[in-house]
């Protein structure tokens, strides 16, 4: 299950960048061609129970499946029968698929280089991505090599290289942007110094992990709200690669309102946390954001390493917070109801994964950024 939930978990994400863009339907099933080897193997290996788990944990990859499957209805027969690629021997295959599975991590990595540009490491990794691409770009050759060697596989070039080509063209395209916004302002090299309120960092330093707490930091002299989350696994740097996934809900009764946060690391893990919506450092915070448009996510790991994520207010996982922002802060929640929200939850959580406790809280003072600041600087990865 867990090589299914990194497949799916990757075409999530990839769905996610292109609805940024404003990518749907059939647009969006040209532009995720390079999935269609990895989401047949999930076709033909998953079990039903599993393809339900992972269309209910990644959204993404269920919209994209969903649309393969109506386009093969209308195209064939039985739309479970799925196109196979039309190569003759198995060495071809695997060959065609290696190609499209790095093709897919390239546009997905360079996507993701260019949306969080605010990090420190994207020269690195940029730079790191085009030696990648310059390596995918001779097995392409090697692949096209290889077709027009066998007297079926020019056939089969025939038919595959207006796809082919498409791949290559827009892959080289986010390689132009990339190298383009680096090379235009060298100074987003330099991370960004975070300055934050020195006793929240003490007592969230002290509390046990796994939890979760809202704060408000400074960075380039503006004030921005953030989530802070403490596992109790070590996160791998190669893992932080790809990003995370943010979402929030409205969770309780006619009664009362609860709001739930959802973190979820691709490849590592998601991580749930329920909070108060009248609590006036959750107010403060989240108003914050929407008037910013902005917020950081600090994870820190059980070796006390530390990830720092950035996000914008347009990305289609904080959309509703805005509009949803009136709401919550008319909303209120007893003790009393926040506990049976606790209960219900840790009974069906969604998505599956750690639920945190909710530390440091209540305290304005955290906000404070001219009492004990602490200035925090990212290192480079």
């Amino acid at each position: 299950m867990k090589r299914f939930e990194h497949l799916a978990a990757a075409m999530d994400l990839r769905v996610a960048q292109l609805a940024c863009e404003g990518v749907r339907g059939a647009v969006l099933l040209d532009r995720m061609a390079t999935y269609l080897p990895q989401l047949h193997r999930i076709w033909i290996e998953a079990t039903d129970e599993q393809l339900a788990s992972l269309s209910a944990q990644y959204p993404g990859f269920y919209q994209y499946a969903l649309l393969m499957e109506e386009a093969f209805a209308a195209d064939r027969p039985n739309p479970h029968e799925h196109p196979q690629v039309p190569l003759a021997s198995d060495k071809l295959k695997s060959l065609f698929e290696a190609l499209m599975k790095d093709a897919s991590t390239l546009e997905l990595e360079y996507q993701s280089v260019q949306d969080n540009a605010r990090r420190g490491d994207a020269a690195r990794r940029s730079a790191k991505l085009n030696g990648q691409h310059d390596a995918w770009m001779k097995d392409f050759e090697g692949f096209k090599n290889a077709l027009r060697a066998e007297e079926a596989g020019r056939d089969a070039l025939q038919q595959l290289h207006p796809t082919l080509d498409a791949i290559a063209q827009r892959i080289e395209e986010a390689r132009h942007r990339v190298n383009r916004d680096s090379d235009a302002g060298k100074v987003t090299d330099l991370l960004p110094r975070l300055t934050i309120n020195g006793d929240f960092v003490r007592d969230f330093s002290g509390a046990t992990a796994p939890c979760f707490a809202l704060g408000l930091l400074q960075e380039r002299k503006h004030t921005r709200g953030f989530f802070a989350i403490r596992t109790q696994q070590p996160i791998s740097r190669d893992l932080t690669e790809l990003g995370m996934r943010f979402g929030h809900s409205l969770l309780g009764s006619s009664d009362f309102a609860v709001v739930h946060f959802a973190f979820e690391f691709y490849g590592f893990g998601a991580y749930n946390a329920l909070v108060k919506p009248h609590d006036p450092v959750v107010r403060a915070v989240l108003q914050t954001i929407v008037q910013t448009g902005t917020y950081f996510v600090i994870a820190i790991d059980a070796h006390g390493s530390a990830q720092v994520f950035g996000g914008e207010m347009q990305h289609p996982d904080l959309a509703g917070l805005k509009t949803n922002l009136p709401r919550i802060l008319a909303s209120r929640a007893s003790d009393q109801q926040y506990d049976k929200a606790l209960a219900q939850f840790r009974r069906a959580p969604h998505p599956q994964g750690w639920l945190l406790d909710w530390v440091c809280r209540d305290d304005v003072a955290y906000m404070d950024l001219d009492a004990n600041p602490m200035n925090l600087t990212p290192s480079r990865q």
